[in-house]
């Protein structure tokens, strides 16, 4: 029977890595990727043999960049997978100097208003105190802003250090800042010696909060929404072509483009209508992509000026939403799926608003839609998104799920998402999740999500040196994006366009190793958030979509056995938050390795009462132990919260077992 632990309950929250507070502003946690040896957008540099760098060669683009960086270590970490590693091998002679900083993880430079301290972790190899210069780089030539003579205490312990930014010689909040780091030109009696330190969980931050991140999404299942994952696809390319045979799961779906609904785009004035009406006869629901904006724009512009604030082009687009409404309204499906303008969001995001993007921002003509409603609605974002939202509600009383559809890379993710660094993920959700949250209630039921949009094997072709094959580190990052929007917004998370191609495809452009992964940890995606995949193809001449061109029958075959059997939901996430591991107290140093047959904790005298509890505080497994022995546990995976009492003094710390 398991015991709960009542001064313990609520400890641990959820199971899954941790990171950030998500109001901070993260500097350094993880690359999350130990086949690189230094830190991306770290610069370190100084006099020859003076600090220890490595030279990094990162893909951007089509382009790649090597520079000297900052090193990392994959065998000792305060939290994650890796520590970054400041190393002056010897005292430093006359004459000589280093810079070692750490960048933003979206490569910027970013105003610390609001925010009062730099907090990190160390710990001290060196093993005896250390006194170092610790600096804020500034916009101005990227001048350092210093703090002389800051003590790094000599104990061998990871510890936390709490540093104001008011401390910093210079500091402005009328500054722009490229990072944080230490700094060092002798001579100087205070800072000159030989030092090895690791640094990890560097973030500026507005107080003394936990470094955290959800566990979990959050947010409840719209209404009629199916209680199980839904794994569905799109329809072939050419409109309406794929035969019943190669359908799956509970949705098809097809874009509706401005010409979609004229005789001389699509060819059928009531497209929609009868797209609708088929779905009906093959027992399948519809989903729709209303993707009129963005779609042959190249940047923000055109979308601001020439369409959102044209009142000419708001008229075409508010008759075009309203007879779309019309023909699936009259065609009378239950739970309609709409997909809000992909790529717009991007575009706007990308066009000088981010990270403080508000729907309120952007003018846009609403007199069409004030006249076809008879209604009022504001001159902007906000008041187009009322309309869209609750134009569609009003018009289709058997049920509709809508949402806006954002693009992982309207906010700068350097080396695209699933790369990089985690933090940078976090950042774009944050500032995607809060744009999304200006629209108040007509932020729609979901959040639609892309992965990309080509299969792998072409996006691999076209931007060689980038990773889009993914393993289990690229899928971290990019659940880590998912919850972080998630938990943001309180809505759940639907991916669109995700890729139909699977590994044994004969056409390797058409290879990627998506729909697998999600059959294989289906836990994963509901835990970051999802309630649904609707597969299908981006770019439309390199992409797989199978109905026209099979793939011999691999995605059909196991998406058909998925859906006899699909994954359940659970109806609400609770975006609880993993905890990193960081003591309940400071009396001892608690450590805990997993090893064979359970965990060996250390970092006390004498004999002590250990107890392992799981997420809602129960008692896993206990026992009395000297340190260094092990706490026989049963399989484990998640997080779990060991605690120790020795003595009168009780410590305890979170840790992860993947």
């Amino acid at each position: 029977m398991h015991r709960v632990v009542p001064s313990l309950t609520g400890l641990l929250l959820a199971a899954v890595g941790s990171v950030w507070a998500l109001d901070d502003l993260p500097l350094y946690y993880d690359e999350g990727d130990c086949s690189h040896t230094g830190v991306s957008f770290g610069d370190a540099n100084g006099t020859p043999g003076t600090l220890d760098t490595v030279t990094e060669t990162w893909v951007l683009g089509n382009s790649s960049r090597s520079w000297p960086t900052i090193p990392i270590t994959c065998s000792d970490s305060h939290s994650g997978t890796d520590a970054a590693e400041v190393l002056v091998p010897t005292d430093m002679p006359t004459g000589s100097y280093y810079d070692d900083f750490f960048k933003w993880p979206d490569d910027s430079k970013k105003n610390l208003t609001g925010y009062s301290q730099v907090r990190f972790w160390v710990k001290n190899l060196s093993k005896t105190a250390k006194t170092v210069h610790l600096a804020l780089q500034s916009d101005s030539n990227y001048a350092p802003n210093d703090l002389t003579g800051f003590v790094i205490s000599g104990d061998t312990g990871w510890q936390e250090v709490a540093v104001p930014l008011s401390s910093f010689s210079g500091y402005s909040t009328s500054k722009d800042y490229y990072g944080f780091g230490m700094r060092f030109t002798y001579p100087d009696p205070n800072a000159g010696s030989a030092l090895h330190l690791l640094l990890d969980d560097i973030r500026i931050t507005d107080g003394d909060h936990p470094i955290s991140l959800p566990a979990t999404g959050a947010g409840s299942i719209p209404t009629g929404w199916p209680n199980h994952f839904v794994a569905s696809r799109m329809d072939n390319r050419a409109t309406d072509t794929t035969a019943a045979k190669y359908q799956v799961g509970d949705y098809r779906y097809q874009y509706i483009l401005p010409s979609s609904l004229t005789a001389s785009g699509w060819g059928d004035t009531l497209y929609a209508e009868h797209y609708a009406q088929k779905s009906d006869s093959m027992g399948i629901k519809s989903a729709f992509v209303w993707y009129s904006l963005g779609l042959d724009a190249t940047s923000s512009a055109p979308v601001v000026a020439s369409d959102l604030a044209s009142s000419t082009y708001m008229a075409g687009y508010v008759s075009r939403y309203e007879t779309f409404l019309h023909q699936i309204a009259v065609a009378g499906q239950p739970d309609y799926i709409i997909v809000l303008e992909p790529d717009m969001y991007g575009l706007l995001l990308q066009g000088g608003y981010a990270p403080n993007l508000s729907c309120a921002d952007i003018p846009v003509s609403m007199t069409a839609a004030d006249a076809a409603t008879g209604s009022t609605y504001p001159a902007n974002l906000c008041g187009w998104a009322q309309y869209m939202i609750s134009r569609a509600r009003t018009k289709l009383p058997n049920g509709v799920i809508i949402g806006h559809m954002m693009n992982h890379w309207g906010v700068n993710i350097p080396f695209q998402v699933g790369q990089g660094r985690i933090e940078a993920h976090i950042m774009s959700a944050n500032s995607e999740g809060a744009f999304i949250n200006s629209f108040g209630a007509w932020k729609g039921d979901v959040v639609f999500v892309e992965k990309t949009d080509r299969d792998a094997g072409a996006k691999d072709f076209e931007n060689p040196g980038q990773e889009w094959f993914w393993d289990s580190t690229n899928y971290a990052k990019y659940f880590t994006w998912t919850k972080t929007l998630s938990v943001k917004t309180n809505l759940r998370i639907v991916g669109w366009q995700v890729a139909e191609g699977n590994m044994a495809n004969t056409n390797v452009l058409h290879r990627d190793e998506v729909a697998q992964y999600f059959l294989d940890h289906p836990d994963q995606w509901k835990n970051a958030g999802f309630i649904g995949i609707l597969f299908g193809p981006g770019e439309q001449t390199t992409c797989t979509n199978y109905g026209g061109d099979d793939d011999g029958g691999w995605f059909l075959s196991h998406f058909t056995t998925y859906n006899q059997n699909p994954v359940p939901l659970d109806s609400v996430l609770g975006g609880g938050t993993a905890i990193v591991p960081r003591p309940i107290s400071t009396a001892f140093r608690l450590s805990a390795v997993r090893t064979m047959g359970g965990l060996r904790l250390s970092g006390w005298t004498g004999m002590a009462q250990a107890t392992l509890l799981d997420p809602q505080g129960r008692e896993v497994a206990s026992g009395s132990l000297t340190a260094g022995r092990i706490l026989h546990t049963p399989t484990l995976h998640g997080v779990y919260l060991a605690v120790v009492v020795a003595g009168r003094t009780k410590t305890g710390i979170a840790l992860a077992v993947p």
